[in-house]
């Protein structure tokens, strides 16, 4: 797992494993999905993002991303999710802080 500087002006860009790109997508489409109706505009962004090899980032969206993904590792993951959710959770806290 590697991470660069996208070009895009206040994003951050992290190249995620296909597990965790896997698990970050679940985790943004339960966002996008669950009880709260209002689609939270962080969660679409990167919904249309992760689709791609490299996650880029605002430092917005990487906060709220963090934050979901130690709710999800905290509570509901399933054991086949939690290495590449802790991955993905360890790339983002290397490059947003």
């Amino acid at each position: 797992m590697s991470t660069t500087h996208n070009d895009e002006p206040g994003t951050t860009t992290i190249a995620l494993s296909r597990e965790s790109q896997w698990v970050v997508h679940d985790v943004v489409l339960d966002e996008l999905l669950g009880d709260d109706a209002d689609r939270p505009l962080w969660a679409v962004s990167v919904a249309e993002r992760i689709e791609g090899e490299e996650l880029a980032v605002t430092g917005v969206e990487g906060r709220r991303l963090r934050a979901r993904l130690r709710e999800y590792l905290a509570g509901e993951a399933p054991a086949r999710d939690r290495e590449a959710a802790r991955l993905a959770l360890e790339a983002l806290d290397a490059r947003m802080e």
